[in-house]
């Protein structure tokens, strides 16, 4: 039959209608879409197609619907990798979809998928943490500590040297500068050590570990 007669048209879909009843769904569903091309087919066929493939896709497959909190992530299953976010056809069962970005860091989730039915996955990525992300306002906060330290002892250094008791005014600023210096070494102490210690899987991230010289810096850097 010629490719562009109304004939050939119910019999590419008779075809298909065939294969569906076998069971050779893949080999069906091209069928329904080669109809709905076809030259010769009416609108009467090509929407008959249409229904029939898309009750076909309801019956076979699901979706997994995926969102990704980063723009550089791909999501892969298996071998196979789409662009986030991304909508995937899966047949019904059970499946790991994992977001994956060029960092390294990678989310998996198991889903169970139905025919007919959709499912939602959302990877919520946490940003790298470095110490780099404090080292600036917390070396603010010791040198400022460190310049109201230093100004303060100087205001009172006649009295620090005589040992003698810091009068009221301004020479007993000495005093709240060494409380100053102290909060921002201990400010600065302790945001390096969390930079060290917190951040992701991903991230660069070390461990302080007791032993008997003392504390072994260890981790994976």
């Amino acid at each position: 039959l010629p490719g562009s007669s109304p004939e050939a048209a119910q019999a590419a879909l008779d075809v298909a209608r065939c294969r569906e009843a076998l069971g050779r769904v893949e080999a069906a569903l091209a069928g329904y879409g080669r109809v709905d091309s076809m030259e010769g087919a009416t609108a009467g066929l090509r929407s008959l197609a249409r229904e029939r493939r898309a009750a076909l896709e309801a019956r076979t497959y699901g979706r997994v619907e995926v969102e990704c909190s980063a723009d550089d992530a791909m999501v892969a299953l298996g071998e196979t990798r789409w662009r986030c976010p991304t909508t995937i056809r899966l047949k019904q069962g059970q499946y790991t979809v994992a977001a994956v970005r060029p960092t390294g860091a990678r989310l998996a989730r198991e889903v169970m998928v139905r025919a007919g039915e959709a499912v939602a996955v959302e990877f919520e990525f946490d940003d790298p943490f470095t110490a780099r992300d404090l080292l600036v306002p917390s070396f603010a906060v010791f040198a400022g500590g460190l310049f109201v330290t230093f100004g303060a002892a100087y205001a009172a250094r006649d009295e620090i040297a005589n040992e003698e008791e810091l009068p009221e005014g301004p020479a007993a600023v000495g005093a709240g500068g060494l409380v100053v210096s102290g909060l921002g070494l201990a400010t600065f102490t302790g945001a390096l050590v969390w930079a060290l210690v917190a951040g992701d899987d991903e991230a660069p991230s070390a461990v302080l570990v007791p032993s008997p010289t003392g504390l072994v810096l260890g981790g994976r850097w």
